[in-house]
């Protein structure tokens, strides 16, 4: 007996997340992330995008699309997000690259005023406090400074930027 009317889905059902990049390194304001689905025959019940972030800023996302056929798909992805970072400088291995005599914007990213710590040789943490960070709009902060040229003598060092009670560490590598 044969019967007719019947489709067969043979293409899977896809899932992928919109917006972000995978192993990407962003500085502030972060794209939104989206989940996106697709099933050719079936369609999309649900598509959901939950996240995670680690102390140091990773976020992992986990798309998981479910489809009307009952069939579900799943990708994941994971992001750096700096919210407190060197703007103008290339952050490369755990470090942002500086240039002695040059003039660099430290930006920060929360709703309470952050306050810089001066520089110290790398792995010492800053501990003197020095001034108070300028408002650049809502949630945004940021600080002017130079590197100065004496900074040569050592190859990293760190800048301290305390937010509350949270001491962000920023290490700058002198090239």
């Amino acid at each position: 007996m044969a019967v007719s009317g019947i489709n067969i889905d043979r293409t899977p059902p896809t899932v992928h997340v919109s917006g972000v990049r995978q192993g990407a390194l962003y500085s502030g304001r972060v794209p939104r992330a989206g989940c996106v689905a697709r099933d050719a025959l079936s369609g999309v019940k649900s598509c959901r995008l939950p996240t995670s972030t680690t102390a140091d800023g990773v976020r992992h996302v986990r798309a998981t699309a479910i489809f009307a056929a009952g069939n579900t798909a799943t990708t994941t992805l994971s992001y750096r997000v700096l919210s407190v970072y060197i703007a103008g400088a290339r952050y490369d291995r755990g470090a942002f690259d500086v240039r002695p005599g040059a003039a660099y914007t430290i930006v920060a990213t929360g709703p309470v005023r952050p306050r810089y710590y001066d520089a110290t040789v790398y792995p010492q943490r800053p501990t003197r406090a020095a001034v108070q960070f300028h408002r650049a709009g809502p949630n945004r902060w940021t600080l002017g400074v130079t590197i100065d040229r004496g900074m040569r003598s050592h190859p990293l060092w760190n800048l301290g930027v305390k937010i509350g009670a949270h001491l962000f560490v920023l290490r700058a590598r002198v090239v």
